[in-house]
């Protein structure tokens, strides 16, 4: 389990998380959504490791997630950041070897390979291994980006805004990735921004507003329209498609 416990964070006299306290299980799909400023990414980047909070602690397995040796924290967690940006031509396997950097003097080389390559495999990029990334478009730069964090076989996956100007083939593609990793065994965690894609993808929704948990459960208990407009200052209407998944209509 990855947790938060009462997780406060407060930059400039502000608070971005109110005591925040959130937990998640591995073998799902977890989607944090909410307005700007609600403290998605700032959750995400404690769950990560990156941000120690003020007060409260993230837990890993029941452990201080800020005193696990932070190789062994990036052997187990594996971060995709927002606005992932690549400014230089590198080769795109080379790329994907950097996700193998928190096993170096660990691994063998036959794993890094073997690792790399699912990796690439899995995110359908194998087919981009002899080109330099800044050659690609955005959504293959994003496969390959996926890849990167996949090579390192992480337990956890957590992604912010990873759909961010995508067109629709590569949105579904990016999810469809996350939700067979999720239903392979690992824990993820997305903050995403479309409302259906989130209820599309999700098994486990967390609704933050102002710093702290609105609500959290399945798509069904928190995506109502009374909790969306209460967050979001919206009107709509949650439809269903022919398949019976939710559509999210704003007025």
């Amino acid at each position: 389990m990855l947790e938060a416990q009462h997780v406060r964070v407060i930059r400039q006299g502000r608070n971005l998380l109110n005591g925040v306290s959130a937990c998640f299980e591995p073998g799902k799909v977890n989607v944090i959504i909410g307005p700007n400023g609600a403290g998605k990414s700032t959750l995400l980047s404690c769950l990560a490791g990156m941000t120690t909070p003020d007060e409260g602690e993230v837990t890993l397995g029941g452990g201080d997630l800020t005193r696990m040796e932070p190789k062994l924290r990036g052997r187990r967690i594996g971060l995709l950041p927002q606005n992932d940006e690549v400014h230089w031509d590198v080769g795109v396997r080379d790329l994907v070897a950097l996700g193998r950097f928190a096993h170096q003097n660990i691994a063998s080389a036959a794993d890094n390979e073997a690792a790399i390559h699912a990796a690439m495999v899995a995110t359908d990029c194998a087919q981009f291994a002899g080109r330099t990334v800044l050659r690609l478009s955005g959504g293959e730069r994003a496969r390959v980006l996926m890849a990167r964090v996949l090579a390192g076989q992480p337990e956890w996956l957590l992604a912010d805004e990873p759909l961010a100007n995508l067109d629709p083939r590569y949105q579904m593609e990016l999810l469809a990735i996350l939700q067979r990793r999720a239903h392979g065994g690992i824990g993820v965690i997305a903050v995403l921004h479309d409302l259906t894609l989130a209820a599309r993808a999700a098994d486990h929704v967390i609704l933050m507003r102002d710093g702290a948990v609105f609500a959290a459960g399945s798509p069904d208990e928190v995506m109502t329209a009374a909790n969306l407009n209460a967050v979001f200052a919206i009107t709509c209407e949650i439809l269903r498609d022919v398949a019976g998944r939710m559509v999210i209509v704003s007025n």
